[in-house]
This record gives C-alpha cells, structure tokens and sequence, in this order.
C-alpha cells in the first residue's frame, strides 16, 4: 500500500477489512435468518424446509435398489467376518431360520424384547391346528433408570432375569397344562 493512497482504498485493500466485513456479514445473516424464523408462524416455517424433506420417486427407486443389493451382499457374507472386512455397508447377521412355521406348532414360547427403557416378554401359545389363532400376552415393563445406566452389563441382564421369572411364576396357571419340568424355548 502506498501512503499517497486514499485512506478508504486502503482500507479496501486491506485485509484486515475484509475478514471483518465477511464476518459481520455472517453474523447479520445468521441473527436475521434465526430472529426471522422464531417469530414466524408454524406455516410459514414449514414453507421454508418444505423443500429440504420432498424426495424424488426416482431417488426413492435408486436408494431401495441400493438398500436391498447391500442387503443381498450381508446376507451372503459369513457372520465372523469383522466388519471391516465386509462388502456391505449394512450390518447383517443370519437368523439362521431353516424352514417357515406351517401352522400346525403346538406349544407355549416365549419371546423377550429390550429396547433401552422398556423390555417386554410375550407369552405366545400355539395351538397345534392349522388356521388357529395363538393365544397371545403381552406383558411390558419399564425398566428402572437405575438399570438403564449402571456400569455392569451383568447388573441389567440379571435384573431381566428375574423379570422374566416373575412373568413365568405368573403365568403358572396358564401354564399349568405343561409338564412341571417343563423348558420353554426364548426367541
């Protein structure tokens, strides 16, 4: 810069000036944008991202025909692989499911589910004729923060241990048609 410059050309060529200016400018758009957004109806916001959440029938095709080759590619590929090594980008494990029910089971089977702050057990009872309907009950339970946050992962799965035994000393009449030693299998 030369000092027979005029003071604003060389505040212009400055440096100095232009990181300013960007983030003023910045900072203006971001306090316009938010001061704009949170006093404007619920309408008019959704007007705003409406756009952002509209998909395309063609992308829909594209990312379900993505979606069920990599489901292929794990099906196919061997579970002790590390995932590292595998090829699809889908976390697949093998049921190891053999044959489709035929309607004609007959028992009391038991089905647990953990989801983080719940953990239901359902009493399935089939009745061994085809078209029947089984018998089903449901029984929910929340499970304790307590558990839901300790540090020994054997604390929690001993808790659902003995949920499930009082869900089966529960279930005593209705399994009073079983053998007393009777072992139920767990899905």
């Amino acid at each position: 810069m030369s000092s027979r410059d005029p003071a604003w050309r060389q505040l212009v060529k400055s440096r100095k000036f232009w990181v300013t200016t960007a983030v003023v400018t910045s900072v203006s758009l971001i306090f316009y944008d938010w001061y704009n957004d949170r006093y404007a109806s619920p309408a008019t916001r959704y007007t705003r991202i409406e756009g952002d959440y509209q998909i395309s029938v063609k992308k829909l095709r594209k990312i379900r025909k993505e979606f069920v080759r990599d489901m292929i590619i794990g099906l196919k590929e061997d579970d002790a692989l590390p995932q590292s090594a595998k090829k699809s980008k889908l976390k697949m494990l093998s049921t190891n499911v053999r044959s489709i029910p035929t309607g004609l089971e007959k028992g009391i089977f038991y089905t647990l589910d953990w989801g983080g702050s719940n953990y239901r057990v359902l009493r399935i009872e089939f009745l061994g004729k085809k078209g029947s309907t089984p018998i089903c009950k449901e029984y929910k339970h929340t499970i304790e923060q307590e558990y839901q946050k300790c540090n020994q992962a054997s604390t929690l799965f001993n808790h659902l241990a003995e949920v499930l035994k009082n869900q089966l000393i529960a279930h005593k009449s209705l399994n009073s048609k079983q053998p007393s030693n009777q072992k139920y299998p767990i899905g």
